[in-house]
C-alpha cells in the first residue's frame, strides 16, 4: 500500500487576484506553462484524488480535478479548505494554494511520511522565513472544528484556525527552504523573480 492511499489533495484557486488585475492566477503563464500545469506535474503522480475550490480552470486540467464549492462565503481559504475536507473520504487532506508554482515532490513525500509517523490534527511546514500555511495537511477529524469555527464566526485566518488544533511544524533543510518552494506568485514583479 502507497503511503498515499490516506491522502487527497486541494488546491486553493480563490481570491481576487486583484494585484494581478483579476487575472485567475492558477492560469498565468511561467516559462510557456501555467502554473496549474506546473502544480498538477507534482501532484498527479503522487495523489489519486485532488480536488479544485475557487475558480476553475480550463477544461484540460479540470479533467484531473473534482471541484468542490465553498459552503461558507467570503471566508478566503478556509472555505476551500471545509469545503474539500467535506468532500474527501481520506483521512487526511494537504492543502495548496493555487499560485505555487515551484511545488517540491520530495518536500511533500517527507511531509507526509512525518504525518504518518506523527499524527496530529495539522502539519505546517516551517523554514527560517516563518510558516507555510497553505502547504500543509489537515487531519479529516478537523472538519467538525472547522465547520464550527467559520459558523461562530471567527476571523477567517489560516494561521488563527490552525491555532485552535494540535498543530506540528515541520523544519526544512536550510538549502531547501533556500529553492523556495513556497514561492507564491501575487503580484507581476513575481511571475520574474
Amino acid at each position: 500500500m502507497s503511503s498515499f492511499e490516506s491522502f487527497s489533495a486541494v488546491i486553493l484557486n480563490g481570491g481576487e487576484g486583484s494585484r494581478m488585475g483579476g487575472a485567475n492566477k492558477a492560469m498565468i503563464k511561467l516559462a510557456d506553462q501555467t502554473i496549474i500545469s506546473h502544480t498538477l506535474a507534482v501532484l498527479r503522480p503522487l495523489f489519486n484524488k485532488i480536488f479544485l475550490a475557487g475558480a476553475d480552470v480550463s477544461a484540460e486540467y479540470m479533467k484531473y480535478l473534482v471541484k468542490v464549492n465553498d459552503r461558507f462565503h467570503d471566508k478566503g481559504p478556509l472555505a476551500g479548505i471545509d469545503a474539500a475536507l467535506n468532500a474527501t473520504t481520506t483521512e487526511f487532506l494537504f492543502v495548496f494554494a493555487g499560485d505555487m508554482p515551484d511545488l517540491s515532490a520530495d518536500l511533500i513525500k517527507r511531509e507526509v511520511e512525518y504525518m504518518i509517523n506523527n499524527t496530529c490534527n495539522i502539519l505546517v511546514p516551517r523554514s527560517g522565513k516563518g510558516i507555510e500555511p497553505l502547504h500543509s495537511i489537515i487531519g479529516i477529524k478537523v472538519a467538525e472544528d472547522l465547520e464550527k469555527y467559520l459558523s461562530s464566526g471567527n476571523t477567517p485566518s489560516v494561521r488563527d484556525f490552525y491555532k485552535t488544533q494540535e498543530t506540528h511544524f515541520f523544519d526544512l533543510y536550510e538549502e531547501e527552504a533556500d529553492r523556495h518552494p513556497f514561492r507564491n506568485i501575487n503580484s507581476p514583479s513575481d511571475i520574474d523573480s
